[in-house]
């Protein structure tokens, strides 16, 4: 129901509409610029098999560049950087608080005064879920799968009951930030 118009000095914006508007739109914006009707790209200028580990365009083939991860490891980008345009390519947005940008839980050792930044136990395993971090967390979430019972019939057995990411959970870390405070409100009633 919406379109998200990238715009070459940076600025971006989410047009959402009434249901079956957002086609109509779409049309027009191609009849304004026909380049986006190449499938090759998408609204936002990505190519939607746009590989982190794959440079794209003239300049990366110039400077010789292959990856925004090289990039990321040669300290030429920041962590958010590189995290931001995992996101992009992932289709999340500022603008949709059900695509909002996510940031992986990184450290495992909240208990520690000091982190020893050399143990691999001082950090998640990025391999494994959030559930299955320790073997107490993932025994949890098996017996919750095992023993779901639905009276109805209707809801499948579920390792997680939410998704990470929602709008309720983005207005909830957000709350002491308007529009956040009122979009809080109005997702209560």
């Amino acid at each position: 129901m919406a379109v998200e118009v990238f715009s070459a000095d940076g600025r971006n914006y989410l047009l959402a509409f009434q249901k079956g508007v957002r086609n109509k739109v779409y049309q027009r914006f191609l009849a304004v610029v026909p380049s986006l009707a190449d499938s090759s790209e998408s609204v936002s200028g990505q190519r939607p098999n746009t590989s982190v580990e794959q440079g794209s365009g003239l300049l990366s083939t110039l400077v010789g560049e292959k990856s925004v991860t090289q990039r990321w490891e040669r300290g030429e980008i920041s962590n958010f950087q590189y995290l931001m345009h995992l996101n992009t390519l992932a289709g999340r947005s500022y603008n949709d608080l059900m695509q909002y940008p996510v940031f992986p839980w990184i450290l495992a050792d909240y208990d520690a005064e000091e982190l020893d930044l050399n143990n691999p136990k001082t950090f998640r395993n990025l391999a494994k879920p959030m559930g299955a971090q320790t073997d107490d967390r993932l025994t949890q979430y098996k017996k919750r799968y095992k023993d779901w019972e639905d009276p109805n019939g209707e809801t499948p057995a579920y390792h997680y009951g939410t998704h990470y990411s929602s709008a309720m959970i983005v207005a909830s870390y957000l709350v002491r930030m308007e529009p956040f405070t009122q979009i809080f409100l109005r997702l209560q009633v």
